[in-house]
């Protein structure tokens, strides 16, 4: 598959991973979070992020996609398509 179709079975992190073309590591860098939280969100168990780790990815969220925490999947477990990351790939694919 491409890197712009959705693909079933994705869970939250692995569709950040794959829209974006970064490493987990690198998210828990840019979310401020251990690599070890985003593995085992990306594994399929709910993260436990801090107050301090929730407001880093909502400050990552708003400047990159002017979004926030509250636009993602109530559980980190959703396999249901992110929808601003959808338009990003769509975009990307235009391009």
């Amino acid at each position: 598959m491409s890197r712009g179709e959705f693909q079933q079975g994705e869970n939250v992190i692995a569709q950040f991973v794959r829209v974006l073309g970064i490493s987990q590591s690198k998210l828990a860098r840019e979310w401020g979070c251990t690599k070890d939280k985003v593995n085992r969100a990306a594994n399929g168990f709910e993260p436990t992020f801090t107050t301090e780790e929730i407001q880093n990815i909502e400050g990552w969220l708003r400047s990159r996609f002017g979004k926030g925490w509250l636009d993602l999947p109530r559980s980190f477990q959703s396999e249901e398509p992110i929808a601003f990351l959808q338009e990003l790939e769509t975009k990307s694919a235009e391009e």
